[in-house]
């Protein structure tokens, strides 16, 4: 439904991810290969960020003016998006980088 105001595909594929992040529907795989983060361990590292992203994606869609929410608010939404997906993949890779560190062992 959120993704329905964004026009672009990128949007629309950052607001899919975050629906499904923030509703649990990411699943994590083991893949045999270091630690395994958690939906959960991400959704609260971004819990803040999350916030600050859909604050601004209803504050550009509401001073939009009607007839040009599009054309009025996409520009914002985009921009949002894209600091919160920088956000988004620099956390996960801290989270993994930490869990990672607790494997390594100095003495072999």
């Amino acid at each position: 439904m959120a993704a329905a105001c964004v026009t672009n595909q990128t949007g629309a594929l950052i607001f899919c991810v975050l629906l499904f992040v923030c509703k649990g529907l990411i699943k994590t795989r083991r893949t045999g290969m270091g630690q395994q983060i958690t939906v959960a361990e991400l959704k609260a590292a971004l819990g803040r960020d999350i916030d600050v992203l859909l604050d601004e994606v209803v504050s550009a869609v509401n001073q939009a003016e009607p007839g040009r929410i599009i054309a009025d608010s996409e520009e914002r939404v985009r921009d949002a998006a894209a600091v919160f997906r920088q956000r988004l993949y620099q956390m996960v890779l801290a989270l993994r980088q930490n869990k990672d560190a607790g494997d390594f062992s100095p003495s072999g």
